[in-house]
């Protein structure tokens, strides 16, 4: 099969996806307006998270969940417990570390903000990465470790959004079908 051909089935598949139900879960609405997940997701306040690691988790959950720059009034708060571990993957004879394999784990609830903190959805996000560990560069190793912690956090962040993301479309699709309770007295 030549090239043009297989690009035109493949783009044909694509103009296929939206018939069968698919669609961007939190992309922008039409005109830049927010959809009604964006609008629930921006109702989310993240709870900090203690150490370097959870403040960027934190940024990153932030920058996810505040579209438009300012958010309003909180009716969720996520917390979330965040650990990083890391295990040597590169070992030399005389044991020392080449490679650390760095292992990101974020278990995360959302409640409602209310008296009674109701969980609404649990979750937990994984990633692994992992970062070469040269002689005697301190600063350049410093520098991609910071890296490497930083695209943890925002790869965790997207797991969490894209979660939460399901799970706020899922309420309000039952919530839009759920029926109308009547008023009849009998």
């Amino acid at each position: 099969m030549d090239l043009k051909r297989r690009t035109l089935l493949s783009l044909g598949g694509l103009l296929l996806l939206p018939g069968c139900g698919w669609h961007a879960v939190y992309a922008p609405g039409k005109d830049g307006a927010l959809t009604p997940v964006q609008e629930q997701l921006r109702a989310i306040s993240v709870a900090l998270i203690s150490d370097h690691n959870g403040v960027l988790l934190r940024q990153a959950l932030q920058n996810h969940f505040d579209y438009t720059g300012g958010s309003k009034l909180p009716r969720y708060e996520l917390t979330v417990f965040y650990t990083v571990n890391n295990e040597s993957a590169g070992i030399m004879p005389d044991n020392s570390t080449t490679r650390l394999r760095m292992q990101g784990i974020a278990n995360w609830t959302l409640t409602a903000d209310d008296l009674k903190k109701t969980v609404l959805a649990k979750g937990r996000a994984y990633t692994l990465d992992g970062i070469d560990l040269s002689n005697g560069q301190f600063f350049a190793m410093d520098i991609n470790s910071e890296t490497v912690l930083r695209r943890m956090a925002e790869e965790l962040a997207n797991q969490i959004t894209l979660d939460l993301a399901q799970y706020f479309e899922k309420k309000l699709a039952d919530e839009a079908t759920k029926p109308v309770a009547s008023d009849s007295k009998g």
